[in-house]
């Protein structure tokens, strides 16, 4: 499971980079790869004409040929990012729109290369699940809260024609917290 961002080169996906030989590994049946692309709102407005749309494109060309199933994650658990420690990324309509548009632009570029190995991923937090309104956090204004619109699935949901898999990732910060 690798972490890759829009912007520059990565040569890691390179022939001898850590990313195209682990693709090389016998038995690889999928590659894992979250990919961070700047600020949500930046790629949401940009209908596919933006610098980050340019970029899309190519580390999907990238990603294409290693000749291998990829399960590509846009931005996973997104809510850790949207405010507090982590920068602020946006809000989580403006999630869901980037999303979206990175998935009009990723599957529009495998269209163009006439290849289709690569399936789309959302990574929410396992605590995202979660209902019970226990877990808190820093919000935008740096207060620690409980949010029922950061820490709601549904919120950061995009849709089901642009999520091929729904993934958690679980914390257990404690050993008496089941998951």
């Amino acid at each position: 499971h690798f972490f890759l961002q829009c912007t520059g080169d990565d040569k890691r996906l390179m022939p001898g980079g850590t990313i195209h030989e682990s693709a090389k590994k016998q038995g690889r049946k999928v590659l894992l790869i979250n990919m961070k692309c700047g600020k949500w709102s930046e790629l949401a407005a940009g209908a596919g004409k933006t610098k980050l749309d340019e970029q899309i494109r190519d580390k999907v060309g990238l990603l294409t040929k290693l000749e291998v199933p990829v399960l590509l994650v846009f931005h996973h658990e997104p809510e850790n990012d949207s405010c507090g420690s982590n920068g602020y990324f946006g809000t989580p309509l403006e999630y869901r729109q980037a999303y979206r548009q990175f998935v009009k632009t990723a599957r529009d570029e495998q269209i163009k290369l006439e290849v289709n190995r690569i399936s789309f991923g959302l990574v929410l937090m396992g605590y995202t699940y979660e209902r019970n309104g226990q877990e808190s956090f820093v919000n935008c204004d740096g207060v620690v809260t409980n949010s029922d619109v950061l820490r709601n699935p549904e919120n950061w949901y995009p849709g089901d024609d642009v999520v091929d898999w729904l993934m958690a990732d679980p914390y257990d910060h404690n050993s008496k917290r089941s998951f």
